[in-house]
């Protein structure tokens, strides 16, 4: 169940002492974090993460870590990435955290035809892999090489091979691409690593807020592509890529 609303509301009045909430709403966040929404009396939306579980606690660093990283540089990047309001801590020394909410709303994928939004797509993600790899890796986040992200796909292709329950046809398409060298000579970038319907905002159709910045790294940058090569229409995906190029 994790910690009641109205405690939730005393600590992110504990952690921003400069903002006046006035409204509140506990949301179903899944197993590891407590979120709550908060309005202030000028109606502006922020929400306070509270860790509810060990894995929780690792999320919460990891993304407080991910989104100071990103905020530096945010002045690059062609879309809102939130803010951290106040920190603070509850009667177990676990740190929580107060964001700005992103306006807008989720995608759907399906909906949107080439134009203003895989543009926007393209120009978004081409600024994000675009960033020098130093500003990531000097604040301590993780690096992998082209190497390191082959040997972790080889491995997870292991274990599902193992279960029994792949299709022989497609574990040999897997296996085939694992092979072709030349799909692993790419250079890694800044990548996001979780973009979906949960971290991507849009005004209008235009793609507006990136959230979720937990694991933010040096990695492939296809991961970032995955979800609109699977749900987009594929002009709409086509024309994306060729604004990212």
């Amino acid at each position: 169940m994790g910690q009641p609303a109205l405690i939730l509301a005393a600590l992110a009045a504990d952690a921003a002492p400069g903002k006046s909430f006035r409204h509140f709403r506990k949301v179903d966040s899944g197993a590891d974090l407590d979120i709550l929404q908060l309005w202030d009396d000028q109606d502006a939306a922020f929400e306070l993460l509270a860790p509810r579980t060990t894995a929780g606690i690792a999320e919460l660093s990891q993304l407080v870590a991910g989104l100071k990283t990103i905020s530096s540089q945010a002045d690059q990047l062609p879309f809102e990435i939130g803010s951290i309001v106040g920190q603070t801590v509850d009667v177990d020394g676990n740190s929580m955290v107060v964001l700005t909410r992103l306006g807008g709303q989720a995608p759907d994928l399906s909906r949107f035809a080439a134009g203003a939004f895989s543009q926007s797509v393209g120009s978004a993600l081409a600024a994000l892999h675009s960033m020098d790899p130093s500003l990531v890796r000097d604040a301590g986040l993780p690096e992998y090489s082209a190497q390191d992200i082959l040997h972790r796909k080889v491995a997870e292709v292991d274990r599902v091979a193992a279960t029994g329950r792949v299709p022989a046809g497609l574990l040999a398409r897997w296996e085939e691409a694992l092979e072709d060298v030349g799909l692993f000579r790419f250079h890694p970038t800044v990548t996001h690593m979780q973009i979906n319907q949960d971290s991507l905002f849009v005004t209008g159709s235009t793609l507006s807020g990136v959230a979720n910045w937990s694991q933010l790294s040096i990695n492939d940058p296809a991961e970032d592509l995955k979800y609109f090569a699977g749900g987009a229409l594929s002009s709409t995906f086509e024309d994306a890529m060729l604004h990212y190029r």
